[in-house]
C-alpha cells in the first residue's frame, strides 16, 4: 500500500515491509480544529505543530503535522489563547 491522504506511517512489519494505519477522520472544521487544539497542548504531545485540513478525497477533515514548525514554548502560549478564544466563538466550553 502506497502512502496517500487517508493513511499515515505506523511502523515497520516483521517482513520489514511498511505499515500504514488509517487516518481519524473528523466530520466537521470545528471537531478538527479542537483535536488539533488539544493535541498541541498536551504536554509532552507533538514536537511538530499539529494543524487540521479537509481531505480532497473525501471532504472529511484530518491532522497531520505542519512540517518543519517545531513548537516552541511561546506557540504553545500563542495556541492556548487562540483556543480559548475559538472556544468563545463557537460557543464551546
Amino acid at each position: 500500500m502506497e502512502n496517500n491522504e487517508h493513511y499515515k506511517f505506523e511502523g515497520y512489519n516483521p517482513d520489514g515491509s511498511k505499515r500504514f494505519v488509517s487516518k481519524k477522520s473528523y466530520p466537521n472544521e470545528i471537531k478538527a480544529q479542537i483535536a488539533a487544539f488539544e493535541l498541541n497542548l498536551k504536554p509532552h504531545g507533538v514536537i511538530h505543530k499539529v494543524i487540521a485540513y479537509k481531505c480532497s478525497k473525501c471532504g472529511m477533515w484530518h491532522l497531520g503535522h505542519h512540517k518543519g514548525k517545531k513548537l516552541t514554548n511561546d506557540d504553545i502560549e500563542k495556541i492556548k489563547k487562540q483556543y480559548e478564544k475559538f472556544k468563545i466563538v463557537h460557543g464551546l466550553k
